[in-house]
């Protein structure tokens, strides 16, 4: 099936326009099609000869290789990665992690602890999205934790080093919450404050790390003017590794499970340094340079070339398409070289987090039945299309102890239900091939 056409996909807009490269391609097309004209009519009109051997073009068509960066595929995978071992971690502490422990005999304090249990593995779950959404800030270069769609998800984890009885002071605070005023840390939505801060720290620091000057590429806490530079995906992958080590220690999970969350983790861990990569390593300025003059010396000397100037005299116009190309595919290489910001070519992250946060909202929904609550039950035909009673009628039928059906002989109830697998498997065969 064909895929929508994306140039009409949703309608038009400005913001669909602005993600185009028109705008930032025109005004070379312009001038390398002027400079084609130039040619076409010198040649036409005096007698000068400007033609170069046409062997070059195909040495300089090379250029061609190089115009595209990877980085927005790459990007994709890493999100992939991170949806993927989410969703894994996420039904391991809600499946693994057993509701009822050792420790509760009376009917209440059992209620009281699977209350407990179910808390305190739904909080982890809620970190676990939490790891998602403070990759898609840190990408964006929005550092801190106050953002309404990652501020409620980690607001219950501990602020200082020192609890009571000890009084704790600044010196106690976390790195998590460090540069935060606590009385005053509202979440607030992901249009940031376009505030400047002029002071030689603030400075310093941009410089360290450039950015396009863009205002939601930058976070400040309301208030004040300093970059915070906690890690905060970092910070919640050690909350998310002490609560396996936890479980571990406890005798919680057993062996194979403990290796899967291991594995997850490590994979969560991985798959940020992959996208941190990915975002602070641009390409460097010499081949960004080289390869941009390569490309307009290529078009201002294509015109020249013998074999294409005689094929365009009737038609120099043409010219302009090819400029069109390869100065758009430069423009579009560039284009999506970072792709984690705001633009429409940039990946959608905020899908990919709502994506994990329907995931693992569905499975925490999952109610852990026992399968003998739904195995046993009228609506289970385990045998179909051989045989369709349900399993509920084979179990509790006159005589449960024998399976036998209409086209059984013997009372063998092994051989019985072997020959019913073989008859289903035939009906599948005949129904699947349109025998």
């Amino acid at each position: 099936m064909v895929s929508q056409n994306p140039l009409f996909q949703g309608g038009w807009s400005i913001k669909k326009v602005g993600a185009m490269v028109l705008n930032d391609i025109w005004p070379g097309v312009l001038f390398f099609t002027l400079i084609a004209t130039g040619v076409v009519v010198i040649s036409e009109k005096t007698d000068a000869s400007l033609a170069l051997p046409s062997q070059l073009l195909t040495v300089l068509g090379t250029i061609l290789g190089l115009v595209i960066s990877f980085s927005y595929q790459d990007g994709r995978k890493m999100w992939t990665n991170i949806t993927s071992a989410s969703r894994n971690l996420g039904q391991m502490f809600w499946i693994h992690v057993p509701h009822v422990r050792s420790g509760g005999n009376a009917e209440d304090e059992r209620t009281r602890m699977i209350l407990k249990s179910v808390i305190e593995k739904k909080t982890m779950i809620k970190l676990i999205q939490a790891f998602a959404v403070s990759v898609k800030h840190l990408l964006r270069n929005e550092e801190g934790v106050g953002y309404a769609d990652l501020y409620p998800l980690i607001k219950c984890l501990p602020r200082f080093a020192n609890t009571l009885p000890s009084v704790p002071t600044d010196a106690d605070v976390l790195p998590l919450w460090y540069s935060h005023k606590l009385e005053k840390s509202k979440p607030k939505e992901s249009d940031h404050s376009q505030e400047t801060n002029t002071t030689l720290k603030n400075l310093l620091i941009v410089l360290r790390r450039p950015r396009p000057k863009d205002p939601r590429k930058m976070f400040r806490m309301q208030g004040r003017g300093q970059l915070l530079g906690t890690h905060v995906p970092l910070e919640i992958w050690l909350v998310l590794s002490n609560y396996s080590g936890w479980l571990m220690r406890q005798g919680l999970v057993q062996n194979a499970i403990a290796t899967g969350l291991t594995n997850n983790l490590t994979l969560l861990q991985d798959t940020l340094c992959n996208l941190e990569r990915i975002c602070n390593t641009p390409l460097p300025f010499a081949y960004q340079a080289h390869l941009r003059i390569s490309l307009w010396l290529y078009l201002f000397f294509l015109p020249v070339f013998s074999d294409i100037l005689q094929l365009w005299i009737p038609d120099y116009t043409s010219y302009t398409l090819v400029a069109f190309f390869l100065i758009g595919f430069l423009e579009i290489g560039q284009e999506i070289e970072n792709p984690f910001n705001y633009d429409l070519n940039d990946l959608d992250m905020d899908h990919f987090c709502y994506a994990i946060e329907r995931d693992l909202h569905e499975i925490t929904a999952h109610t852990n039945p026992d399968p003998a609550d739904f195995l046993f039950n009228g609506w289970n035909e385990p045998f179909a299309p051989a045989d369709k009673r349900s399993a509920e009628v084979m179990v509790t039928g006159p005589n449960p102890c024998i399976y036998k059906t209409a086209f059984d002989t013997g009372d063998n109830s092994e051989d019985n239900i072997r020959r019913t697998l073989l008859r289903g498997w035939r009906e599948v065969d005949r129904k699947t091939r349109k025998i």
